[in-house]
């Protein structure tokens, strides 16, 4: 708080008699941005995204939240896990599409390269009643957003680092007051040898990771056009594809596992802007194909999926001041696994409305939304929310959300043969938060602060969790066995200092969370007040920044906290800490620039694991070189 009073009163002192140019500010009008009120939302701008090209969604997010990220090791399967709950509890949506398969319900965010990606936002908490099935823990939201004018920027980049690690990525941007493309691309190698002490074995004796090579090639591409009248057309076109070996844990030996990920996805849309009003529409088709092998086991399984997903809805402007917005979706999704024995689908449809009233003389505005989705063979809850905030003394304003949740189970959990459950109902919780927050954009101040800090709490029913059979231990089903309650607090604080040329700031992230069984079956009463597995009560990310004319300096420090392995949380994996840095370089030659960039991972060689016997790389380096042409 001392630190918070002396940089307000600091961020008084300019001059009166000075004038200042506001930067321009852009509105993206999106469901969440428009009816998100009271939830928790961190935004990843496209500089820190820029700055990061090189790395994974898993990794960006890792070091701009304090969310935390379950990995196999470096290029292998990572999943996320927002305010204590599972992976399958937070949902993956590109431009308002849920992209999560159909047969898992999660997404493997190591498999999503920073240098395809253009915004994106971590939402915490529940949203089930904006976007459906699934958004119980949270939600990550990659968006496009195009800019009409006349601009030409194109980028290449290099780089090499440790471990055989080499990459390629290059993105281009053509645009006028009509027209509005980009196109970016990326290829990647490693062969992630690296050296580490096996923990499982007498003396942790050093060894090295086998089995652990990859390589990942995407592409995206997107093409918007602005016609007469205020209507626009949008074509979006994402593609990756991943091989990589599964190399083995600390305590197995090598079976000669690999796995290829291949998926397509495209997305038209549509938009007409009236006086008062907007109408969109839009129709995505998705397909994921996945090839196992384990040479050892004799072992080649294929998954393939696919996803048609069309969405219209209608706001407007009513009572001069509020606005209504109303929607409907339907949903068919196909598998094909060879587990379930026949190919598979599931439809499903969904009606929405929202409502937003602002109370400008109290500066509030309070959200409500109603959902009401209709799946194939299940009886899906009524789901209603309610949000809330506004300014309550000066530069502090409140916000709460109380929201009804729910997950349907997936294509797996029914039909996986043998064990799949078809009986199974959904998952359905009651989500709320509450907390105060702050932030200021006013680019005269010399000290520009930000802070927030929520308290939340989600009770889930119908928990479902896969166990052995009764009278056979061989084979696992799912079933809607648990209670768990989820609470906590996070917060977040910043601070930015700007004047001429230099720039620099500092910022936090924390999160507490107390993931526990309320009701289980008798035979696992031991687990009851238990903390759920790889749910750590601390997390923590802070990191500071600088920037001196084109020379740009970072260094994040991120801190996860003790992890339990067993379910009675007689096991556990200690806590450790990891620090990056940074150092860019841009030299400047008119519309051209050469930029030179130096990153150091893991700078102090911490010896962790995220996973039990998966073992993480010590320190390493990458070196980029980048090429940018803009002609704006």
């Amino acid at each position: 708080m001392c630190i918070f009073c002396t940089c307000f009163a600091f961020a008084q002192k300019i001059k009166t008699d000075s004038v200042y140019s506001l930067p321009e500010v852009k509105v993206d009008e999106t469901r969440l941005n428009d009816f998100g009120t009271g939830l928790s939302i961190v935004k990843i701008d496209r500089k820190k995204i820029e700055a990061s090209h090189l790395l994974n969604l898993a990794e960006l997010i890792s070091e701009n939240s304090a969310v935390f990220l379950k990995t196999y090791g470096q290029g292998s399967l990572a999943t996320i896990s927002i305010r204590g709950t599972g992976p399958a509890h937070t949902g993956l949506f590109w431009n308002g599409i849920n992209i999560s398969p159909p047969n898992l319900g999660l997404s493997d965010f190591a498999l999503i390269p920073a240098a395809l990606i253009n915004s994106a936002e971590i939402q915490s908490g529940s949203s089930a009643a904006l976007y459906g099935s699934g958004v119980i823990g949270g939600a990550v939201h990659l968006n496009s957003q195009p800019d009409f004018k006349k601009a030409i920027n194109i980028s290449v980049s290099g780089l090499t680092g440790s471990f055989g690690l080499y990459e390629g990525s290059g993105s281009g941007v053509f645009s006028n007051n009509k027209w509005y493309s980009r196109v970016a691309g990326y290829y990647r190698a490693c062969e992630n040898n690296f050296s580490y002490s096996n923990t499982a074995k007498f003396g942790s004796p050093r060894e090295k990771l086998v089995s652990a090579d990859y390589f990942s090639y995407g592409a995206t591409a997107e093409l918007h056009r602005l016609f007469k009248r205020n209507y626009s057309v949008a074509l979006h076109a994402w593609h990756t594809y991943t091989h990589r070996n599964l190399p083995p844990s600390m305590t197995s030996v090598d079976n000669n596992e690999q796995q290829s990920d291949n998926a397509f996805r495209f997305l038209l849309e549509a938009k007409k802007l009236f006086e008062k009003s907007t109408l969109k529409a839009k129709v995505a088709w998705l397909n994921e194909y996945l090839r196992y092998e384990n040479e050892t086991a004799s072992v080649n399984e294929k998954v393939n999926t696919q996803g048609i997903i069309s969405e219209a809805e209608f706001a407007t402007q009513v009572l001069k001041k509020a606005k209504l917005n109303v929607g409907i979706n339907y949903t068919y999704y196909y598998a094909d696994i060879v587990q379930y024995s026949t190919a598979k689908t599931r439809n499903q449809a969904a009606a929405l409305f929202s409502f937003l009233y602002p109370f400008t003389k109290i500066n509030w505005k309070a959200t409500v939304s109603l959902r009401q989705e209709l799946v194939e063979g299940y009886a899906v809850p009524f789901t209603p929310s309610l949000g809330m905030e506004g300014r309550v003394w000066k530069f502090i304003s409140a916000k709460a959300n109380l929201s009804r949740s729910y997950r349907v189970p997936t294509m797996n959990d029914r039909f996986w043969v043998p064990g799949g459950n078809p009986d199974l109902k959904p998952e359905s919780g009651w989500n709320a938060e509450a907390g105060f927050f702050t932030s200021s954009n006013d680019s005269s101040r010399l000290v520009t602060p930000n802070f927030s800090a929520t308290a939340f709490s989600s009770l889930i029913d119908n928990w479902i969790l896969w166990q052995p059979l009764p009278n056979n231990n061989i084979i696992w089903t799912p079933v809607n066995l648990q209670k768990v309650w989820a609470r906590g607090f996070e917060s977040n604080a910043g601070l930015r200092f700007k004047q001429g040329t230099i720039e620099t700031g500092i910022n936090a992230f924390y999160s507490y969370t107390r993931s526990t069984i309320v009701e289980t079956s008798d035979a696992l009463q031991a687990t009851i007040g238990k903390q759920l597995m790889y749910v750590p009560q601390h997390n923590l990310s802070a990191s500071i920044h600088f920037k001196w004319k084109t020379v740009f300096f970072s260094y994040s420090q991120t801190y996860t906290g003790k992890r339990f392995t067993t379910s009675d949380n007689s096991a556990s994996l200690s806590g450790f800490t990891v620090g990056n840095l940074l150092l860019n370089y841009d030299l400047n030659l008119n519309k051209y620039a050469i930029g030179f960039g130096f990153r150091i991972n893991n700078i102090w060689n911490t010896t962790y694991q995220t996973l039990a016997y998966r073992p993480m790389p010590g320190r390493n380096f990458t070196a980029s070189l980048n090429f940018k042409f803009n002609n704006n």
